[in-house]
C-alpha cells in the first residue's frame, strides 16, 4: 500500500512536470498556426477587398509588412537565430518571432502575394551590392520579389516588390539599386514560386 501511494505520487510530479513544460510548446503552436494564421487570412481578404489593380496589392502588403513587422523586427545576427531558416521556410514563423532581414521579408511577402493571387518571382543577389561612391559593398547578399502587373503598359510586366527597402512599382522600378544607387551587383538569381531557375 506504501510503495502504491509513493509510485502515485511520483506519476502525478512526472505528469505536472511534463504538464508545465509542455504548455509553453502548445501555446507557442496554437499561436504560431490558429492565431497568426487567422491574422494572415484577414488581413489578405481585406488587403483585395480595398486593391482596385495588382499594383495596389503590393503596396498595400509592402505598407502592412512595414507596420506589422518590420518596425518590431530586428535582423537576425545570433548564430542560433540564422539556423531557424533553414528549419522553416514558412512565413507565420517569422511573423510570430517578429524577427528577419530580406530573405525573411520577401518569404512574408510572397506568402501574401499567394494569397492575394498575385503572380511573382524571386530575385536573390549571390554576390554583393556596392554603389560606385562607396568602397566596399554595403550588402554582402540581398532578396527580394517580382510581380507580374497585368495592368503596366510595357513589355515587361515583372515590377520590383522589396518591402525590406519599401520599393514597388511605379514609385520603384527594378533598376533602383543600380540608377539611384548607382550600385554594382553580384551573381542575380531569378527564381519561380518553386525556387528553381
Amino acid at each position: 500500500m506504501l510503495s502504491f501511494k509513493k509510485s502515485s505520487k511520483k506519476a502525478i510530479i512526472i505528469s505536472l512536470l511534463i504538464f508545465l513544460i509542455l504548455s509553453p510548446l502548445i501555446y507557442l503552436s496554437l499561436h504560431i498556426f490558429y492565431i497568426t494564421e487567422h491574422d494572415l487570412q484577414e488581413t489578405s481578404k481585406d488587403i483585395i477587398k480595398k486593391s482596385s489593380n495588382d499594383s495596389e496589392k503590393v503596396k498595400s502588403i509592402i505598407k502592412w509588412e512595414q507596420k506589422e513587422f518590420i518596425k518590431k523586427s530586428d535582423t537576425i545576427d545570433k548564430d542560433w537565430e540564422i539556423h531557424l531558416r533553414y528549419l522553416s521556410n514558412d512565413s507565420i514563423w517569422f511573423l510570430f518571432w517578429k524577427k528577419g532581414s530580406c530573405e525573411e521579408r520577401a518569404l512574408i511577402f510572397e506568402d501574401m502575394a499567394e494569397r492575394t493571387n498575385l503572380n511573382y518571382r524571386k530575385i536573390k543577389i549571390n554576390g554583393f551590392i556596392k554603389p560606385q561612391k562607396e568602397k566596399e559593398p554595403i550588402i554582402n547578399d540581398h532578396r527580394w520579389s517580382e510581380v507580374k502587373l497585368n495592368e503596366v503598359k510595357s513589355k515587361n510586366k515583372w515590377k520590383i516588390a522589396d518591402s525590406g527597402f519599401n520599393l514597388s512599382y511605379p514609385n520603384s522600378n527594378k533598376t533602383y539599386f543600380t540608377s539611384e544607387w548607382g550600385a554594382y551587383f553580384g551573381h542575380v538569381s531569378v527564381l519561380n514560386k518553386k525556387g528553381t531557375t
